[in-house]
């Protein structure tokens, strides 16, 4: 007797991993959608399930895959003809060039190419991110908000504190470059450590019209603190990566003559 297994790829209904996200369903069942094309499931060419079909794989209305089918249909991904179905055009284009690396020359090399859009700047006396365990603060800093952008489309909010006596090094550079880079090349700074931590979280509204992206969808967060050689809080920032442009570098060996467990661990 052949035995009727449930599909693998089904999921029971919004009632389950869809009623958890506040973004709306159809966009919900348009990302999953997405993901399958993308890991090949159905290949560029070939035709997908029937609106009915998937409206029963993933538990939803038909009116709520037709409304995510038209998302992938206005972004290229599938086409549709009358009385023959819909079909994959290609596989959506992998957007995450944005590395998290874990060094700071990963780091540096991350932010190449990056072009800014200054919200504001000012001078404060104690920046929100700053934490007591961070170093001794500055007498002063000044803030530098501003969005970062490559290739026209804005990929990060960040919102960085610099030590007001280091900003007026050079404040016309900082203004108009990446602090890091400007700081990278001043002889001037003595760098003590240098930290970050990352958060996955989902943008507020706020986040959201600034990025160009849904109230709700994936972001990384990052908290990063620079002191110098006194330990001094010279450099702190809070920043918003859109989720979808970002992958995690992790290098767990130095290189191929290290040893799990030996000095380098």
């Amino acid at each position: 007797m052949i035995e009727n297994r449930p599909d693998p790829g089904a999921v029971t209904g919004p009632a389950s991993a869809y009623a958890h996200s506040r973004l709306p369903l159809y966009d919900q069942v348009a990302s999953d959608l997405r993901q399958r094309i993308s890991a090949g499931e159905w290949a560029p060419g070939e035709r997908i399930p029937s609106l009915e079909d998937l409206a029963e794989r993933f538990g939803v209305a038909r009116v709520t895959v037709r409304q995510a089918i038209g998302l992938l249909e206005q972004e290229g991904l599938i086409w549709r003809r009358q009385g023959k179905g819909t079909f994959v055009t290609r596989r959506p284009s992998n957007d995450r060039w944005l590395p998290v690396g874990t060094e700071w020359s990963s780091l540096l090399r991350m932010i190449d190419g990056t072009r800014m859009r200054l919200i504001e700047t000012m001078e404060v006396e104690r920046p929100e991110p700053l934490r007591p365990e961070d170093g001794t603060p500055a007498a002063c800093y000044q803030r530098i908000h501003r969005i970062h952008t490559r290739d026209g489309r804005p990929y990060c909010e960040i919102d960085l504190f610099l030590a007001s006596d280091i900003y007026a090094l050079a404040p016309e550079r900082f203004r108009e470059r990446l602090v890091l880079e400007t700081l990278n090349g001043m002889e001037q700074v003595a760098f003590g450590s240098a930290h970050q931590t990352l958060t996955v979280g989902r943008a507020d509204m706020e986040t959201a019209r600034l990025l160009d992206m849904d109230v709700g969808g994936p972001v990384a967060e990052v908290r990063r603190v620079i002191t110098d050689r006194s330990d001094r809080v010279i450099y702190v920032a809070a920043i918003v990566y859109r989720g979808d442009f970002v992958r995690l570098d992790i290098q767990l060996l130095g290189s191929k003559k290290d040893t799990i467990g030996g000095t380098g661990s």
